[in-house]
């Protein structure tokens, strides 16, 4: 029977005849194309039977994560594998419609030590990466297993739609939320839309939604969900240089100025109020300013500072000296401008010229002199109240052309992130032509659709850009990272895949380069899979 199966066509979970038992799981080899979830993750591999020319590729089955093993699968006595890499070649994949529906590799991926490793010789992962509404066959493929570049065997492949994101275990499921206008929607439905629009795994979109938004149990059917979100930027981007250039240039109707208090130019639209925007007040995000501040109004408002007891912490943190950090109260830091802390030290050792405040001047103490806890506290608030002072009246950041944060209006609107990714205005603005115009207010950046629009546009640019992955997030369908700093060179598809999340928050790469690892941590919570 030579080549018998050169063009069999295998379905996975429905039984017939002629099925292949395995060690996890089971598949069949039937007559429809086999069904790969969007975002899931299959491994083949390829058997011949010992005494004629006749090959068979079939699934390996195993969990997200782990390693697949020949073991996994039970061979009877007449076959054995084909473990040679060359079964697959240079281009295993063949287009059936428009695009391929699938990504490939010779690899797999570890999430223990959250690395891309080769896979045994003779297997192949497919994962399924393009899907939309009543366009399945434009993404088919077909997988081809050649010897001597003869196809031995063929099977068929299309995409299909997982009915839910979420891994058998985990709870809250976070699939649904409310809207700013309090319209119930599916999160599941949001990410495996725009997740097969761009070629992304879908919960790979949830698990950044879960990093990025706030979480809020919205009650009745909904339940927990992620809700509208919104970020003003004090230390960041009120000051880059986009920023900086949108306040010289004076014509973007969104510029919030002190002395006339305004909220923009006159005919553009208003900050919405509570009631036309609802659901962003709520654990570590707020509502929209709607009145004209100071940079350092806000930091006051919403830092504790200032006071130890403000319910929010957004922008500052202050110690309050319970348990093991009873020296440390009063101690103040901000994660978005480690400066601060540097500058708090720097007045708590005494080191800034003049400062009349300092303790060890006032108890005429040597410098390696320990302080006594009433001294030491009273220190770690002098320190505090001069580090204050500093920000408001002295600190001129980079790009600033005015001196101190109480004299600098705080741009609450074009210096902020939105939406379900929390994507910023001045980069959309800079990068993804979102429009300018009295009725484009930053603020429709919370609607969903429009949210995920100009993320998605960010994160394919993110993933292909000169300091990305440079290769197509589209074009390519076996990714090889030429970057050698993250990750390594060589990487496979979730590494290669986390330079554009490491990319989007530029702050924690600069820092602690772990904002990547903790969207695939999210994203393996929620896992497509049928109901």
């Amino acid at each position: 029977s030579k080549n018998k199966n050169k063009n069999s066509i295998a379905i996975i979970g429905v039984p017939t005849s002629n099925e292949e038992v395995f060690g996890i799981g089971k598949a069949t080899i039937g007559d429809n194309a086999i069904e790969i979830l969007l975002g899931e993750s299959k491994y083949f591999a390829v058997k011949k039977r010992k005494s004629v020319d006749d090959y068979k590729i079939i699934e390996i089955q195993t969990n997200y994560g782990e390693q697949p093993k020949w073991t996994n699968v039970t061979l009877s006595s007449d076959w054995e594998w084909v473990k040679n890499a060359d079964v697959w070649g240079t281009d295993p994949i063949e287009k059936l419609g428009s695009k391929s529906g699938v990504y490939w590799e010779k690899k797999w991926y570890n999430k223990t030590n959250n690395k891309n490793v080769n896979l045994e010789s003779g297997m192949i992962r497919l994962i399924g990466r393009y899907w939309e509404e009543g366009m399945v066959d434009s993404f088919k493929v077909k997988l081809n297993a050649k010897i001597n570049n003869e196809i031995k065997d063929s099977i068929e492949i299309k995409v299909v739609k997982p009915d839910e994101l979420l891994t058998e275990g985990q709870s809250p499921s976070y699939s649904k939320a409310r809207d700013v206008f309090n319209n119930a929607y599916s999160i599941d439905s949001v990410c495996i839309k725009y997740g097969g629009l761009y070629g992304i795994p879908p919960q790979m979109l949830k698990g950044q939604m879960l990093q990025e938004s706030s979480i809020k149990n919205f009650g009745d059917s909904v339940g927990m969900g992620f809700a509208p979100s919104y970020r003003y930027e004090p230390y960041t981007t009120q000051f880059d240089k986009f920023t900086i250039e949108l306040l010289t240039a004076d014509t973007n109707p969104f510029i919030v100025t002190k002395n006339p208090d305004a909220m923009g130019k006159p005919d553009a639209a208003s900050v919405p109020t509570k009631t036309e925007h609802q659901h962003l007040e709520h654990d570590k995000y707020f509502h929209y300013f709607e009145s004209a501040k100071s940079v350092w109004d806000v930091i006051e408002e919403k830092s504790q500072l200032v006071d130890a007891n403000n319910i929010y912490s957004t922008y500052g943190f202050q110690y309050k000296g319970t348990g093991p950090d009873t020296l440390k109260k009063g101690y103040i830091k901000v994660a978005q401008l480690p400066y601060v802390l540097q500058k708090f030290l720097e007045y708590l050792k005494g080191t800034v010229v003049n400062f009349e405040d300092s303790i060890a001047t006032k108890y005429n103490l040597n410098e390696n002199e320990n302080l006594t806890i009433p001294q030491q506290t009273e220190a770690n608030d002098s320190a505090r109240l001069a580090t204050i002072r500093y920000l408001k009246n002295e600190y001129k950041p980079n790009n600033s052309e005015v001196k101190g944060l109480d004299n600098t209006p705080a741009q609450t609107r074009i210096a902020a992130s939105y939406g379900l990714l929390q994507c910023l205005y001045t980069t959309v603005l800079d990068e993804h032509n979102y429009p300018v115009g009295n009725s484009n207010n930053p603020e429709l950046l919370n609607l969903v659709d429009t949210n995920m629009v100009y993320s998605m546009k960010h994160l394919k640019k993110l993933f292909e850009y000169k300091y990305g992955n440079k290769f197509s997030l589209d074009k390519n369908d076996n990714w090889v990272s030429k970057r050698t700093r993250y990750p390594h060179p060589n990487a496979g598809f979730e590494e290669a895949l986390q330079v554009m999340f490491l990319k989007w928050n530029y702050g924690y790469e600069k820092f602690d380069k772990r904002y990547h690892t903790w969207v695939q941590d999210n994203s393996e919570k929620f896992i497509p899979r049928r109901k």
